[in-house]
Order: structure tokens, then C-alpha cells, then sequence
């Protein structure tokens, strides 16, 4: 396996890219048959029909700055493929999978192809939560209804394993993690796969927040850094698996304080990931998520995210190259 994240210092801080799903809504024609808007499927449908356009978007971010581009797999899990995908089977979910990593391998090629290497180009294999397979917005509250933890396990297991053993997939991002209860199973499940494998690959955990105080299912962080802080007590060398911890999907207005709570319950100093949304609200009028966007407020604000133990740092929704642009020239004046 190739271990190009060994090779970047530990101390720089990575430029994550910026919203893949809503970047695509907003480049591909209302009527296309690829439109991710309002699809169970989400961007993942333009993966089945236009790699293409995906391989571009994780261009331009590299353009951009990003050192960190993430595959289009948040939502592709296995069951939604199976339910969504077009008669999928579980091999061809396999094979949509290995494409995803193909085409951000792509994108990564005609980077270093046209800049001779000049930043590192780590490819991140994203997971979404069960809330993005139910496609119900539950991701944003964590009420998936009564069922047990194992059917939560079951539900990430395929995935989460196809991207611990897939060579090309430098690290593992488990995203917009809505409740205590599936971080626990995700992490979980993290460390029996990492064991029975004998992988060494690196994951950082990102969640999904009401407030500044609790994730979406009420939970608070102190509860979270509990649950975290006791299992690296027991196994301290897992605090080498766990390259951060964060927020994203979030307003990004919200991510100083959020970053505060991190800073006093954070034992083991676990490195920060922070990719909010930007200027991203429901319009109850027209029924959509619409973007105000205030791009002086976005760099004096990621400016503030820098100055905390912040490793990796990007965008969530309505965020783009222009947004991720920002950040890597915040960085650069550093």
C-alpha cells in the first residue's frame, strides 16, 4: 500500500475539498437524467451515469488547493445501491465502489500530470451515515427508528471494508454522523475490520451538530470525548488510527464554539477536521436549500479555524473551489 500520507509533515495542516453533491446540482442542467437533486441516490446517481462530470469536480478542487479529495461514496451504500441503483448487485456495487476511487485517482493523475507533484494528492474514501440512506433527512436529526446495533453494523460493514483493504484509498472519512449511538458502532466496527486485516489506515470521524452544544440526536460532546477518551485510555496506539475528529454539514458559523468544546474535553489533543456548510438554509417558501453567501466572513472566520489544533479543514455544502481557494491562500500566508 502506498503511504503517502507518512509523507506529509505531521504538523501540516491538509486543505480538504469542498461540497461534491451540491457542486454537481448546480453544473449539470435541471432536466439531465444525472441531476442528483432530490435522487435517494444523490450524487452517486451521476457516478453511475457521468463519471465524467465526477472526475472534474475533483479536479477543480485540486486546482483549487485541496490536498484531500473524497470518493463519491457517501451515499452508495450497498443497501441503497441494492434499492435505488437499477438492479444492482452487490457486484456491481463493488465495481461502482472501485470506480469511485478510480475516478478520483483520475482527477489526482491529471493534477500531478499538469503540476509536476507539487502537493500531495491524498484520496479519502467517504461514508456516509444511515440517515443518507434513508434519504428522509433523519441524517440531521439521528432518529433512524427502533432497531439494534448490529443492524447499523451490518448496514456500514461492506463498505467500510472495501475501503479499509482498496490500496488506492489513503485514508477512511466517516461523514455527517448525526448520533452517539451509530459513532459508536462505526467505531466500533472500524477497529474490529483495522484488526482483522492488519490495516494501519488512518480514519478521522466528522459529526453532524443541532447546536454548538449536541449532535443532531441531542447527544452532547461530552458524552462523545467520554466514549472516545475511555477507549484510547485502554488502547492508546488507537490514537495514531484516528487522525481527527470534527464537525461538517454545520453553518459554518457555528464551528469556533464548536471547536472550544474540543479544545477543554479533548484528552488525547486528537487533531480537529471542521468542514461546515456556507451561508446553506431551507427556504420554507420555495421548499429548497438556498446559499447567501458572505465570502469575506468565510475567510475571516477559516482564518479563526486555523489558530485551533485544526489538521484538516474544508467545505460542506454549497461550498466550491472558490470557497476551498480561500483556505489553501490562508494557509499559504502562514
Amino acid at each position: 500500500m502506498k503511504e503517502v500520507l507518512s509523507e506529509i509533515p505531521g504538523n501540516q495542516q491538509l486543505v480538504l475539498d469542498g461540497a461534491l453533491g451540491t457542486e454537481l446540482e448546480s453544473i449539470i442542467p435541471p432536466t439531465s437524467k444525472s441531476q442528483p437533486k432530490n435522487d435517494p441516490l444523490w450524487s452517486t446517481r451521476v457516478l453511475i451515469n457521468d463519471p465524467k462530470l465526477v472526475e472534474e469536480v475533483h479536479y477543480r478542487y485540486l486546482m483549487s488547493g485541496s490536498n484531500i479529495i473524497t470518493t463519491c461514496t457517501y451515499q452508495a451504500s450497498l443497501n441503497g445501491l441494492l434499492k435505488y441503483g437499477d438492479q444492482f448487485s452487490k457486484e456491481d456495487a463493488l465495481g461502482l465502489w472501485q470506480k469511485s476511487v478510480d475516478v478520483a485517482k483520475s482527477a489526482a493523475r491529471r493534477y500531478y500530470k499538469e503540476h509536476s507533484q507539487t502537493q500531495k494528492v491524498l484520496i479519502a474514501g467517504s461514508i456516509g451515515p444511515y440517515g443518507a440512506y434513508l434519504a428522509d433527512g433523519s441524517e440531521y436529526t439521528g432518529n433512524y427508528g427502533d432497531f439494534s446495533n448490529e443492524h447499523l453494523e451490518k448496514f456500514h460493514f461492506d463498505l467500510m471494508k472495501f475501503l479499509i483493504l482498496n490500496k488506492d484509498v489513503d485514508l477512511i472519512g466517516v461523514e455527517t454522523v448525526p448520533s452517539l449511538r451509530e459513532f459508536k458502532v462505526l467505531f466500533k466496527l472500524f477497529l474490529k475490520l483495522s484488526e482483522k486485516y492488519n490495516s494501519t489506515k488512518k480514519i478521522y470521524f466528522s459529526f453532524n451538530f443541532k447546536n454548538e452544544h449536541e449532535l443532531c440526536d441531542g447527544s452532547s460532546m461530552e458524552k462523545v470525548f467520554f466514549f472516545l477518551n475511555k477507549h484510547l485510555a485502554k488502547t492508546p496506539v488507537l490514537a495514531k488510527s484516528v487522525l481527527a475528529i470534527g464537525c461538517n454539514c454545520v453553518d459554518y458559523k457555528l464551528v469556533t464554539s464548536i471547536l472550544d468544546q474540543f479544545k477543554y474535553l479533548n484528552t488525547f489533543e486528537i487533531p480537529a477536521i471542521v468542514y461546515p456548510n456556507f451561508g446553506f438554509a431551507y427556504n420554507k417558501d420555495t421548499g429548497n436549500y438556498e446559499a447567501h453567501k458572505d465570502l469575506d466572513n468565510w475567510k475571516r472566520l477559516a482564518n479563526e479555524w486555523l489558530d485551533y489544533n485544526v489538521k484538516i479543514i474544508g467545505g460542506c455544502c454549497s461550498t466550491g473551489p472558490q470557497e476551498i481557494k480561500i483556505i489553501s491562500d490562508l494557509l499559504k500566508q502562514r
